[in-house]
C-alpha cells in the first residue's frame, strides 16, 4: 500500500488535459516523491478514460499495474492503475468518485495529504467542506485555473480563496508551477485551521459568489 497520496481533480464534465499532463510529467512526479508523496489519484472526468490512458503512454517509464485501492475506497468502479519512476510512484486514474468528500477526508482508508483541484467552485468547496478523520491534518489545497471554459470566473475565484488563506492558487499549470504550488500549500500553516475557521471562510466566499453573480 502506498504512503501519502495526492488527489487531483479536473471536475466531472469539462476536461483539463493540461493539468493531467503536467501531473503525469516525470519532473512533477519526481518532485512530488521528494516531498514524501508516493501516490497520486487523478479524477479526470467522465468519458475521458481513453484519453487518460493515451496521456499516460506519452509519459516515460510508466507501467500498468494492479489497483492499490479498491473501488469501494475510491467510490468508482473504473480504475486505471500505473506505476512511475521504476515503481516508486503509484498513479491511479478514475472518472469520478461518488464519495469524494469521504475520500479526501481520509475516511475510506486513503491517506490524502494534498489536493490539486481545478478552480471550479464545486470542487473547491468539496475540498474545504471535507471533515478529516480524527488526528488527520486537513489536506493542503491548490486550485488550478482552467483557461479552456469561456467566460468563467475561475481566476477570480481562486485568487479570492487564496486571499482568505484557504488555498494556494496556480494560474498556468505546468510541471514546474504545479510543484511550486504544491510545495507552498504543504508549507502553509493555514491548512491546520479548525472547522470553525474554514466554515467562516466558506461563508465569506458564498457571499462573494453572490456579489459576482449580480
Amino acid at each position: 500500500m502506498p504512503g501519502d497520496t495526492l488527489f487531483v481533480t479536473c471536475g466531472a464534465t469539462v476536461p483539463f488535459p493540461q493539468l493531467v499532463q503536467s501531473v503525469l510529467a516525470a519532473e512533477f512526479l519526481r518532485g512530488m516523491h521528494a516531498l514524501g508523496i508516493h501516490s497520486v489519484i487523478i479524477q479526470f472526468g467522465r468519458q475521458w478514460g481513453g484519453q487518460f490512458d493515451k496521456a499516460v503512454t506519452t509519459s516515460p517509464r510508466m507501467s500498468a499495474t494492479n489497483p492499490v485501492y479498491t473501488a469501494e475506497q475510491l467510490g468508482c468502479d473504473e480504475i486505471h492503475c500505473y506505476t512511475a519512476l521504476n515503481g516508486a510512484v503509484h498513479v491511479t486514474g478514475i472518472p469520478f468518485s461518488i464519495c469524494v468528500e469521504d475520500l479526501i477526508g481520509g475516511h475510506t482508508g486513503v491517506p490524502v495529504t494534498a489536493i490539486i483541484s481545478h478552480a471550479g467552485t464545486g470542487s473547491i468547496l468539496d475540498a474545504l467542506r471535507c471533515q478529516p478523520s480524527e488526528n488527520t491534518p486537513r489536506p493542503a489545497l491548490v486550485a488550478v485555473v482552467n483557461g479552456a471554459p469561456m467566460d468563467n470566473h475561475q481566476l477570480q475565484i481562486a485568487n479570492k480563496f487564496a486571499q482568505m488563506g484557504l488555498l494556494h492558487a496556480c494560474e498556468h499549470p505546468t510541471p514546474e508551477t504545479l510543484l511550486q504550488s504544491l510545495q507552498a500549500a504543504l508549507s502553509n500553516t493555514d491548512n491546520t485551521k479548525g472547522k470553525g475557521s474554514f466554515d467562516q471562510g466558506i461563508a465569506r466566499f458564498e457571499n462573494f459568489l453572490v456579489q459576482i453573480s449580480q
